[in-house]
């Protein structure tokens, strides 16, 4: 069974309630020797993936994403991990709320250099980076980005992330044998680098 989160305000379906505008988007959750493939940005870290259109399913939209985003293909879509409901006031329509539905797969992508990114000017203003990311270095980012910034300064997808990376990262812990439990901190060489180039493989 997935496990469904709700973020926000919860919508009332009664007859005075307000129009509810409803997205669906799907997101890759791709590791690989330890790092996550994230998509770094001049707010914080973000999953690969985005909106589903019309007509598309899952599969074909993740595919869509990946390979806009990250100029990488997507080689399996595997188990859903988690689904989050977000709603907030629309920014696009006075009055109305707006609904995101999120869907994060266990996915992979196929071992090769990555081609151009084809970004939409939202997504180039954010300077979108795919990397291969240290997943704690990535909770620390967008953990400092939700405290240091107004709420309304920051994009709400930034808190969102930072829950699903802190899942991820409780999962992985939580399934790693105790004989590959991470060393302290403290242990950690100060040279290690927290990314590696999304054109080299991971490690």
């Amino acid at each position: 069974m997935t496990t469904t989160w709700r973020l926000g305000r919860t919508v009332d379906e009664g007859a005075a309630a307000p129009r509810v505008i409803r997205r669906t988007a799907v997101k890759a959750v791709v590791t690989s020797r330890g790092r996550l493939l994230l998509l770094s940005t001049t707010v914080g870290y973000k999953f690969p993936g985005g909106g589903v259109l019309a007509g598309e399913g899952h599969e074909t939209a993740l595919r869509r994403e990946l390979d806009e985003e990250c100029g990488l293909d997507l080689a399996s879509m595997a188990d859903r991990l988690l689904v989050v409901v977000e709603c907030h006031p629309s920014v696009e329509e006075q009055g109305a709320l707006f609904e995101m539905t999120s869907h994060y797969y266990s996915s992979t992508v196929h071992d090769r250099p990555c081609r151009t990114q084809r970004l939409d000017a939202y997504e180039a203003e954010l300077g979108l980076t795919p990397e291969w990311a240290d997943p704690l270095h990535a909770v620390r980012v967008n953990h400092a980005a939700v405290r240091q910034r107004p709420p309304k300064a920051l994009p709400t997808w930034v808190a969102r992330e930072l829950a699903v990376l802190q899942y991820v990262l409780a999962r992985r812990l939580a399934h790693r044998p105790a004989s590959q439990a991470p060393a302290p901190e403290v242990s950690r060489p100060a040279t290690a680098p927290a990314t590696t180039p999304i054109a080299t493989s991971p490690g």
